[in-house]
């Protein structure tokens, strides 16, 4: 059976009710939600296996729309502001897959680019206006942000040798949190949103699974 997208919400005439927002005939996972806003992936324009592309925006009680004009998206993150996921449309079929940073302002877009470096970025998050990504650069995984709008420069968090990422925004924007692995194991860290160093939150020898900040 395909997977389908349930939403679990109250209303005061049936309170947790199931509905059910999604029909289609491929396969829809990877959802987000903020506020009266879902969003997910949608495999039914694919036809290779290889990625899926559909990045789709539902309003609760209104409609859905598409909102990504590439044909390889993945790990949708929606914000306040916005809607971050990683893209494949620049890829060159290189040995390490060149993932983007594409976004949609919210509530009727344009759909731009946030970060196209050479390496991979993947994993975003967003609140508010801001971007937050992990980032492949000289063989090392780091923390980088950048706005939605405004500048297109971004700001590197992390510099340590260690391997960051799965990186996870604060409600109030002031802080991300991270995950941190080395030779001592795998640590969650919290950092200032404006750079500097982090704090242990979690350690222990296990992988941990990404952050959540709510």
């Amino acid at each position: 059976m395909l997977p389908l997208i349930i939403l679990l919400w109250a209303t005061a005439a049936v309170a947790g009710s199931e509905v059910r927002l999604t029909s289609g005939l491929g396969d829809q996972f990877q959802p987000d939600i903020f506020g009266t806003k879902v969003v997910w992936l949608d495999g039914i324009n694919n036809q290779t296996g290889a990625a899926y592309s559909g990045v789709y925006l539902h309003t609760i009680g209104g409609s859905t729309v598409k909102i990504n004009s590439g044909t390889q998206a993945h790990a949708p993150a929606i914000g306040s502001s916005g809607v971050v996921w990683e893209d494949l449309r620049n890829d060159s079929g290189g040995t390490v897959p060149n993932r983007d940073i594409y976004g949609y302002a919210l509530p009727g877009g344009p759909e731009s680019s946030v970060s196209t470096a050479t390496g991979p970025e993947t994993k975003p998050d967003t609140s508010g206006n801001r971007q937050v990504w992990q980032e492949l650069r000289d063989d090392n995984w780091d923390i980088y942000r950048m706005p939605l709008s405004g500048s297109k420069v971004p700001l590197r968090l992390t510099t340590d040798p260690a391997q960051d990422d799965l990186p996870a925004w604060s409600p109030d924007g002031q802080h991300v949190a991270f995950r941190r692995c080395d030779e001592q194991g795998c640590a969650v860290l919290l950092a200032p949103s404006l750079g500097g160093p982090g704090r242990d939150t979690v350690r222990t020898e296990r992988t941990h699974h990404r952050p959540g900040v709510r």
